[in-house]
C-alpha cells in the first residue's frame, strides 16, 4: 500500500547490509507513479519532473503540502529511472540499465543517436490518454537528447515546444526557474475542455553537478515551490518528483589513470560501462580475477568490486531480460566519495546506492 513516509524511515526499511547504502523499495518506489497518477482522482494535475533534485533538498526548499521519499531505481541515474516513472517497468524490463552497457556485440550509448538500445513500453501518458486525459508534455532540457529518447517519452502526449534554451541555461537556476513557470503556462493555455495532465521536466542535475545545493539554486527552487502553491489554489492537483540525488564525488588524475589502466583494452574486450558512481567491466576471457584484483586495491575502502550476481544478491538488480549480457563480469559500486567516474571535474554525482542518491522526493500541493 502506498504511504506517505520520510526519509529516515525509508532508509531504515531498505538498508543494506555493511552500511552500503539503500535497495529500490518494492513499495515506496518511482514504479508506483504511473499508477498514482492513472487512479488518481483529479481533473487537471501538474507535474514537475526534477532532474537531480534529492529528498533532502527538496524537503528544504519546495515546501509542499505532504512530502514523501521513494527509492529511485538501480542505477540511479536518469536514464534507468525515468523509463520507470513513465511505465512502472524496471530495468530488468525496459532494458535500460546505466549509460553505457553491452548490447549485441558492443557497447551501447544512450546519449548516442540511432536506435533505443532498450525499450520503453506503454507510457503513462498513453494510458491516461485511452481514458479521454488530454495529456500535454514540457520536455525541458530533454528535448536536446537524441531523437528516440524525447520520442519514447512523450508517446501518448502532445509535446510541446521549449520555452527557453535549456542548454544555455543549465547553469543558471533564475533562467530556469523562469523556464519552468512559462512552460507550466503554456501547458495549461493548451489544456482544452475535460480532464488534463500537465507534465514539465525542470533539469536541475547540471547545477547539482557543478556545485550541489547553493544559493542561487535554493532560491529557484522556492520560486518553483511558490508557483506549485499559486497552482494549487487555483485547482490544479500539483505533485512534484525526481529522478535521483547526488552526493559529494572526488576522482583524482591517480585514480581515473588506474581505472583506465585496469579495464583498458589490455584485458578488457570493451571499454567500461556504467553510470557514474557504478561502473562494470567487460574482462576478456580468463581476466576476470585480475581486473577484479586490481580494481579492489585501487578502490579500497571507497568501493565495492562485486559480479552481476553480487547485485542481485543485494536486491538491485535482477538477473532477468537482457541485464545478465548488459552487465560486465566486474562490477564497481562507490560506497565513498573517492571513485572513478566517467567526469573527474563533478563536485556531485549519482549512481550508486547511498541515501543521497537512492532516496527522491514525491511532493503534493492540494488543492483549497
Amino acid at each position: 500500500m502506498w504511504q506517505f513516509v520520510d526519509r529516515t524511515e525509508l532508509e531504515r526499511r531498505c538498508r543494506l547490509p555493511g552500511g552500503l547504502g539503500v535497495a529500490p523499495s518494492r513499495e515506496q518506489s518511482l514504479a508506483r507513479v504511473p499508477g498514482l497518477l492513472a487512479e488518481g482522482e483529479w481533473d487537471s494535475a501538474v507535474v514537475l519532473a526534477f532532474d537531480g533534485l534529492g529528498y533532502d533538498h527538496a524537503a528544504a526548499t519546495l515546501a509542499p503540502d505532504r512530502l514523501t521519499a521513494l527509492t529511485t531505481t538501480f542505477p540511479s541515474t536518469s536514464v534507468t529511472a525515468w523509463p520507470t516513472v513513465l511505465t512502472g517497468a524496471g530495468a530488468e524490463e525496459h532494458g535500460l540499465v546505466g549509460v553505457r552497457f553491452r548490447a549485441g556485440g558492443g557497447l551501447a550509448d544512450c546519449f548516442a543517436e540511432g536506435p533505443a538500445p532498450g525499450t520503453v513500453g506503454e507510457t503513462v501518458f498513453e494510458r491516461l490518454s485511452a481514458r479521454g486525459v488530454r495529456c500535454l508534455v514540457n520536455p525541458g532540457e530533454m528535448a536536446t537528447w537524441p531523437a528516440w529518447w524525447h520520442s519514447a517519452v512523450t508517446r501518448g502526449a502532445i509535446a510541446l515546444p521549449p520555452c527557453a534554451d535549456w542548454e544555455k541555461i543549465r547553469y543558471e537556476p533564475a533562467a530556469i526557474a523562469e523556464a519552468a513557470a512559462a512552460e507550466v503556462a503554456a501547458g495549461l493555455a493548451r489544456r482544452g475542455p475535460g480532464r488534463s495532465l500537465v507534465w514539465s521536466w525542470i533539469n536541475v542535475d547540471d547545477c547539482v553537478h557543478r556545485t550541489g545545493p547553493s544559493a542561487g539554486l535554493d532560491a529557484a527552487l522556492r520560486e518553483i515551490g511558490t508557483l506549485a502553491r499559486r497552482l494549487a489554489d487555483q485547482g490544479h492537483t500539483v505533485l512534484a518528483l525526481s529522478d535521483h540525488g547526488a552526493v559529494p564525488s572526488r576522482c583524482p588524475p591517480a585514480l581515473a589513470e588506474g581505472f583506465a589502466a585496469a579495464t583498458g583494452p589490455g584485458t578488457c574486450a570493451l571499454p567500461p560501462g556504467g553510470a557514474g558512481r557504478v561502473r562494470w567491466a567487460y574482462p576478456k576471457p580468463g581476466r576476470a580475477g585480475e581486473v577484479a584484483g586490481r580494481l579492489t586495491e585501487l578502490l579500497g575502502d571507497d568501493g565495492l568490486v562485486t559480479t552481476p550476481d553480487g547485485l542481485a544478491r543485494l536486491g538491485l538488480l535482477a538477473m532477468e531480460g537482457s541485464v545478465p549480457h548488459a552487465l560486465g563480469e566486474v562490477v564497481c559500486l562507490a560506497v565513498g566519495p573517492r571513485f572513478p567516474v566517467p567526469d573527474p571535474g563533478v563536485a556531485r554525482e549519482h549512481g550508486s546506492v547511498s541515501a543521497g542518491e537512492m532516496i527522491v522526493p514525491l511532493a503534493v500541493w492540494e488543492t483549497s
